[in-house]
């Protein structure tokens, strides 16, 4: 793969696919981009699956951002499937409401697969985003809402949490990503966001936080089409897919 390539896909911190035809020919996801930059970068809208040529198709790999590719190959095309996966959040405000606008798609998952027999079994693998908690505690001193840091003396965090690419921290169901940290002060990336009237104007003293990284990991695991229990997925759109059984 080109360096260049490659570099951006791990920049972009997300996986993507790419097709490999009988005929020599090679489509990368970043290819159907709608945008002008064909290229692989951060999160822009792609062609639908559904709209991606199948005929002829004979392997399909998942390209990661920490440098692995995952792979599976079939003789003839109308046997790979695509499919993310992901939840929708919603931001909430310090006083408990809910900001209207202020939602965020997150990707938990892009599996690729290939069908291998005519009963709708499958080989599939799988780009996992998962977070685990790394951090957890109370802060020790009143903090204005326009500052963009949260301090605890008493946690004396033994590692350097700004190392954890893209980590992020969580107050009254606020997420901000985290820029930097000394032992006992974190500097997030941005300020926390205005409280409306009758809010608190402050996250007061021995406000509970916690903090939380990225684990990614490719996996590899088999299934059904017809009733993936791949995060109970269920039955696949055949058409969607444009898969042959």
């Amino acid at each position: 793969m080109d360096p260049i390539i490659a570099t951006m896909i791990r920049l972009s911190g997300r996986s993507w696919w790419q097709a490999r035809y009988s005929d020599g020919r090679v489509l990368s996801e970043w290819d159907t981009l709608t945008g002008k930059l064909l290229l692989p970068g951060g999160n822009g809208k792609s062609s639908r699956w559904e709209e991606i040529p199948k005929k002829g198709m004979v392997g399909l790999r998942l390209l990661c951002p920490n440098g692995i590719a995952g792979e599976l190959e079939a003789p003839e095309g109308h046997r790979f499937f695509q499919l993310k996966v992901g939840k929708k959040t919603v931001a909430i405000r310090f006083n408990g409401t809910v900001t209207g606008n202020q939602s965020e798609r997150i990707q938990e998952a892009h599996i690729i697969g290939v069908i291998i027999d005519a009963e709708g079994n499958c080989l599939c693998r799988a780009w996992e985003t998962t977070n685990e908690i790394v951090e957890r505690g109370k802060t020790t001193q009143t903090i204005p809402v326009g500052a963009n840091y949260l301090v605890d003396n008493i946690k004396q965090w033994e590692h350097n949490l700004f190392l954890r690419m893209r980590g992020i921290v969580h107050v009254f169901g606020v997420s901000r990503q985290i820029w930097g940290n000394t032992q006992d002060t974190i500097t997030i990336m941005g300020r926390w966001p205005e409280t409306i009237k009758g809010s608190p104007s402050a996250i007061p003293n021995n406000t509970e936080y916690l903090i939380t990284a990225p684990r990614n990991q490719l996996i590899e695991f088999r299934d059904n089409i017809f009733n993936m229990r791949y995060r109970n997925i269920g039955r696949l759109s055949l058409e969607v897919q444009q898969l042959k059984v």
